[in-house]
């Protein structure tokens, strides 16, 4: 799922370019997708992104290919499942420390959740 949004960003609204710069400049190795849909972003983040984590909320949305094993695939409200995730990685961080000197593990947050559907929202869940 996603929309080919100009001749500069052909990659279904998930700006590569410019994600990918960034994670060559400070060595990010995790990204975080808040809204899957049909996983064409994911696909591409899972090339480059060490560890990708993707939050979908429609169940059976998200195409998700196993076969990545880079991928974590998730399904819920987003609200709900981000907090624990932060948590994990500030875990994570906490325990890379190696002496005096502190290694960051960066992550990117690509949010791109909001609802997209043609009938109107009428779940419990409100739209960005």
């Amino acid at each position: 799922m996603g929309y080919k949004t100009s001749q500069i960003v052909d990659t279904e609204g998930f700006p590569f370019y410019l994600v990918d710069e960034l994670r060559k400049s400070v060595n990010v190795s995790t990204i975080i997708e808040l809204g899957t849909a049909g996983a064409a972003s994911t696909k591409q983040m899972a090339k480059v992104f060490e560890r990708v984590v993707t939050i979908e909320l429609i169940e059976g949305r998200n195409n998700a290919d196993l076969s990545l094993t880079n991928v974590q695939w998730l399904e819920g409200d987003t609200v709900a499942l981000l907090p624990n995730i932060i948590d994990n990685l500030i875990s994570e961080e906490m325990g890379m420390q190696s002496g005096d000197s502190k290694t960051y593990n960066y992550t990117i947050f690509f949010i791109d959740s909001h609802y997209s559907d043609e009938k109107p929202n009428e779940s419990e869940y409100p739209e960005c």
